[in-house]
């Protein structure tokens, strides 16, 4: 709770906040077992460039454990700075891979 900075919310129900906190109840759920993989799904649609900042800032932080991250995203402006490698697809086929 505290690394997400939730603790504030810690006893509302997750419908009840704002889509921004949501996402990081998800995150938090997702990291609390230590994951070898986390696959995140366009997981800042819908968050503002501030929101979206700083899930990302947390999402570098996670990767510095050691987890192997799949993030899928459709903005490349929107994706943490930890990407090493990136596979680009356009109407389903591969255009750029690095």
């Amino acid at each position: 709770m505290q690394f997400l900075e939730l603790q504030d919310v810690k006893n509302e129900l997750l419908i009840t906040q704002p889509l921004g906190k949501q996402r990081l109840a998800l995150l938090g759920r997702t990291i609390i077992k230590n994951p070898q993989l986390l696959v995140l799904d366009e997981p800042c649609q819908g968050l503002d460039q501030q929101q979206t900042q700083y899930f990302n800032n947390l999402v570098d932080e996670i990767s510095k454990n050691g987890v192997t991250i799949i993030y899928v995203g459709h903005f490349e402006t929107q994706l943490p700075s930890s990407i090493t490698h990136k596979l680009i697809l356009k109407n389903g086929k591969k255009v750029s891979e690095n």
